[in-house]
């Protein structure tokens, strides 16, 4: 649409109702210089131009009116259209954390007696899958978002942006051949105009996640461009998470701890997966770093779900509370609908709980030797003792133990310790042993006549070969590997 001496202002505002979505992700530069044009030649038509001002900033993460004469500070509430009024609602209450708000507003927008043009109907799917996504429904999440790649044939950038967002739903649900595939559809999409703030940072997040989630090489994420945490609005989430699992598979449990606190500095997690996440996250990064009092308190206040239920069960396998860890991992794994990343996790769990103290199950090492082989699971096997690796391969039958050593060989780098029985020195034999004699570091310096530095530097090196996290666990272990005499 090119406006000349013969555009009225009346026929560029009609058009603009009907173009301005698909200019909206194809053309934005265009769709700026039309609404400039707008205001100019009719300041009553403002609110509209408002009205796709703030869209645009919710949705392509761009200022349209930036720097245009005459044109005030985008508002809330200015827009006439009830599809865009809706929609604004929409995103405002999902941003929220209000789910049901949201939702009904999608019912509403859906069930209009004049449908939405289809473009609209796409961002309104979108949007209905980003709510759930934010719930932790994936599977939900999935197919809102193939109804909204449904709309969205007319604008190739829109089409893009769904076809990350897909990645990034497969590879939360540990489904990394559908997640490479989605990300190769989207960036294979001739688009018109080059990825914006939001498109670009959903891929980068698809990237993280599979390079992460995959173990893909030692530096993970490096030369990826995630957003920043702070600037991130949507994304947030997943881009800590993603940090935080990549320093945890490092093990560096600080640099984890530290990603999840910033991340809530800048941050409220409003909405049930943001608190799920960072919850996990830094419970897992407290019990690497043997704080337990802590991570009893994050637990406290987070909310039920899947990924609190499997931070709740490290926590129990931290402290030796091998019953709890059972119950909890045994309800996981029985609970429909549990993505197949969450059910791997729940099932190293409870094969490490069951190895402290009892025989593993043939049938269920078996399935663990399976899943080893799946890429997107590469990250909890780079995560668990190496012993307890070596007890599972114990289990199996050869063809299943070659095929489980082929598939994990190369994370022994990332895991505590080798594959070898843990050979301790006679000084750390005696440290080991004064943990379940004394309560503190200092009483066991006292005891064997060494300052508690030395002491420590002997229970680092312990916890090192034993594969543990903490005291507990060191001492669980020792008494599994009978390495101590009571």
């Amino acid at each position: 649409m090119t406006v000349d001496a013969r555009t009225t202002s009346d026929d560029l505002a009609t058009r603009l109702r009907h173009d301005a979505w698909r200019l909206l992700f194809e053309d934005p530069a265009r769709l700026r210089t039309d609404l400039a044009a707008l205001i100019r030649s009719q300041p009553d038509a403002l609110p509209l131009a408002q009205g796709f001002r703030a869209l645009a900033i919710d949705v392509i993460g761009a200022d349209l009116l930036y720097d245009i004469p005459g044109a005030p500070p985008a508002r809330a509430g200015d827009e006439p259209s009830p599809g865009i009024r809706r929609l604004r609602g929409l995103i405002e209450h999902r941003r929220a954390g209000d789910a049901a708000a949201a939702l009904r507003h999608v019912d509403t927008a859906l069930s209009d007696p004049e449908p939405p043009l289809p473009l609209s109907r796409a961002i309104v799917e979108e949007q209905r899958a980003l709510v759930h996504l934010a719930s932790g429904e994936t599977t939900a999440a999935l197919s809102a978002l193939a109804a909204a790649g449904a709309h969205a044939t007319a604008a190739p950038t829109l089409a893009q942006r769904i076809q990350f967002e897909s990645a990034v739903a497969h590879a939360l649900r540990g489904n990394l051949r559908d997640a490479r595939h989605y990300l190769a559809v989207g960036e294979a999409i001739p688009a018109a105009a080059p990825a914006g703030a939001v498109t670009g940072e959903w891929r980068d997040v698809a990237r993280g996640l599979i390079a992460v989630e995959s173990v893909s090489h030692p530096q993970l994420t490096a030369g990826l461009h995630l957003p920043p945490i702070e600037s991130a609005t949507d994304l947030w989430p997943l881009v800590a998470l993603v940090r935080g699992r990549e320093a945890l598979v490092a093990r560096a449990p600080l640099r984890a701890l530290e990603t999840a606190e910033f991340a809530l500095d800048c941050h409220d997690a409003t909405t049930p997966f943001a608190a799920s996440a960072m919850t996990w996250l830094m419970v897992s990064a407290l019990v690497d770093l043997d704080d337990a009092p802590r991570a009893h308190a994050v637990v406290a206040t987070a909310p039920p779900t899947t990924l609190v239920d499997l931070a709740r069960a490290r926590l129990a396998l931290h402290e030796n509370a091998r019953a709890d860890a059972l119950r909890i991992t045994g309800a996981v794994l029985a609970r429909p609908g549990t993505a197949m990343a969450e059910r791997g996790e729940a099932l190293l769990l409870r094969l490490w709980a069951v190895a402290l103290g009892d025989e593993l199950d043939p049938r269920e090492c078996t399935i663990a030797a399976r899943l080893a082989t799946f890429s997107s699971l590469r990250r909890l096997f780079a995560l668990v003792p190496t012993w307890l690796i070596a007890q599972i391969a114990a289990a199996l039958d050869e063809p299943s133990r070659e095929r489980m050593s082929r598939a994990t060989v190369d994370l022994a780098p990332y895991r505590p310790m080798t594959s070898t029985p843990p050979v301790l020195t006679t000084r750390e034999s005696a440290v080991l042993q004064a943990l379940f004699t004394f309560d503190s570091i200092s009483q066991i310096a006292a005891a064997m006549f060494v300052t508690p530095s030395t002491v420590k530097s002997q229970l680092s090196s312990v916890y090192r070969k034993l594969g543990a996290r903490g005291r507990a666990e060191a001492m669980a272990i020792a008494t599994r590997l009978d390495l101590i005499d009571l």
